[in-house]
């Protein structure tokens, strides 16, 4: 899948971008799912693509909350914490039943959006490192 570094993604945020993270373990190989981490959102954006905007509450940002409980909220949280930004949160991309596989559904999202591509497994290897 072409994902970036992590810290590509903690710059895009820290410069007001938006992140995919795909490949969340709860999520069915199936459909092409994926969570979007912004630290400033644009509602309309937000309000067209994804199950909406929820902001992220402080409770969510501790160091490896993404390991032990790999939900939307906690992942975001590790992200928008890494970035160091004091505000932000997520939207959910809904189901898209796909015959083609999400390692090509995904990234042509994240180009045609303009969001950077992360993998849900590389950001749990940068926190274990």
């Amino acid at each position: 899948m072409g994902t970036t570094a992590i810290s590509d993604a903690i710059s895009a945020l820290r410069d007001g971008g938006r992140v995919l993270l795909a490949g969340e373990p709860t999520k069915s190989e199936a459909a092409a799912y994926g969570t979007v981490v912004a630290a400033e959102h644009d509602r309309p954006w937000f309000a067209f693509r994804t199950l909406g905007f929820r902001t992220v509450g402080r409770a969510a940002r501790r160091p490896g909350a993404s390991i032990a409980d790999p939900l939307p909220e906690t992942i975001a949280g590790e992200l928008l914490r890494l970035a160091g930004v004091s505000g932000g949160g997520f939207g959910v991309l809904p189901a898209v039943p796909t015959t083609v596989s999400r390692e090509a559904v995904l990234p042509r999202l994240a180009d045609d959006e303009g969001l950077v591509l992360v993998d849900y497994w590389d950001l749990v290897h940068h926190l274990w490192l």
